[in-house]
């Protein structure tokens, strides 16, 4: 590690010294080039190294010899070199920092390694990796946990998911059902006042300019409209004014696929095996593109960064962490209202019609029914 010893240690390390050579030299000793001779020598950090041994390590590479400290024979060395650094050599031989023949001589095969935060898939990886070998040591240590994993995925992006939702304690709000939950309707005005509105004379409105808290809803079937005045019906008990519009599919179509409303009600179907149809659905570049799916205009970067990990994953606990990093993501961002959701799907059938006995997980599918040939 040539950035871990001051410079007068680090030459005596490298090239060797012969006894008397400097206080506390009582013996000769050989230097690592000649103790690597016929093999292969790793130099870790060889950016770190001083002006002077530059040019000594220069001079091991053209003439493939070494001069122990206060020596003035030359040892031969025959070894392949290996240098490893975290700086931008380019940028220091341009500075005036390393010297640029000793970079060319270096950089004969140069290998970039990109960050760990660029290569989460490797870095789950190596967590297992480690995990293992404190096992083999006799350490009692456990796998790591999808959550923990997830905790990793989202360490970049502090803010984009809430402690809660990362833990597992966050649940959406639950009423009584009766429409008229004082407790859940306190709450949200509490929210709204953190968020810089006021209730005033039954009318939301912002503190600073008392601008009214107002939206539209636009639907286009009987059930989406019913769902919608009821809740129309409870945000205005809120002081909330929600008006919903009501207009042929077309128009809804042409409408939604040119983000021209407010909020609308929508259903994004998912895959067992979700891959880049995300981009589409809550991507940055997507949230300026008309015609696709990210109807909220969802634009944040720690988004496309859980997509780009579940894309990049060969391994499947990468593959689900990131995905459910993803979710996580998506949650805290509250980019959707949840309506519904039905655990059971429930449909009527012949008696005659047969079905596998074990249901997809994604639902039932009548294509893999048959009919049950009559006794004879």
């Amino acid at each position: 590690n040539c950035g871990a010893l001051p410079e007068t240690l680090l030459e005596s390390e490298l090239f060797g010294h012969v006894k008397g050579s400097f206080t506390g030299a009582v013996r000769d000793k050989q230097g690592l080039f000649a103790a690597a001779r016929g093999g292969t020598f790793f130099m870790d950090e060889v950016g770190e190294m001083p002006a002077s041994l530059q040019v000594k390590l220069l001079r091991v590479l053209q003439q493939r010899e070494v001069i122990p400290v206060g020596s003035t024979d030359a040892i031969p060395v025959d070894v392949r070199i290996i240098a490893a650094t975290n700086r931008d050599l380019e940028e220091e031989v341009r500075r005036g920092n390393f010297r640029s023949d000793l970079f060319y001589r270096l950089n004969v095969l140069a290998l970039d390694l990109p960050p760990l935060r660029e290569r989460r898939d490797d870095l789950i990886l190596l967590i297992d990796h480690f995990l293992e070998q404190m096992t083999e040591d006799g350490e009692d240590v456990k796998a790591l946990t999808l959550e923990a994993m997830e905790v990793v995925m989202v360490y970049e992006w502090p803010g984009s998911v809430r402690e809660d939702i990362l833990e597992g304690r966050w649940s959406v709000p639950h009423s009584d059902g009766s429409g008229r939950d004082r407790a859940t309707l306190r709450r949200a005005i509490a929210l709204l006042k953190q968020a810089g509105f006021e209730l005033k004379n039954r009318v939301m409105q912002r503190h600073d300019d008392g601008t009214p808290l107002a939206f539209e809803i636009l639907v286009t079937t009987r059930d989406q409209e019913r769902i919608a005045l009821a809740y129309a019906a409870s945000l205005k008990r809120a002081g909330i004014a929600a008006g919903v519009r009501a207009v042929d599919a077309v128009q809804f179509d042409q409408r939604r696929l040119g983000f021209d409303f407010d909020m609308i009600q929508n259903r994004w179907d998912q895959s067992l095996s979700p891959g880049n149809e995300q981009y589409f659905y809550w991507g940055r570049a997507a949230a300026g593109n008309q015609g696709t799916r990210n109807y909220m205009g969802a634009r944040d970067p720690a988004i496309d960064a859980m997509i780009d990990a579940l894309l990049q994953a060969r391994e499947r606990p990468a593959f689900v962490s990131a995905v459910r990093a993803l979710d996580r993501v998506l949650i805290s961002g509250f980019y959707a209202i949840p309506l519904y959701n039905i655990r059971e799907q429930w449909i009527a059938r012949w008696n005659r019609v047969e079905r596998p006995k074990a249901t997809a997980l994604t639902g039932y599918l009548p294509e893999t029914w048959w009919r049950r040939p009559p006794d004879r």
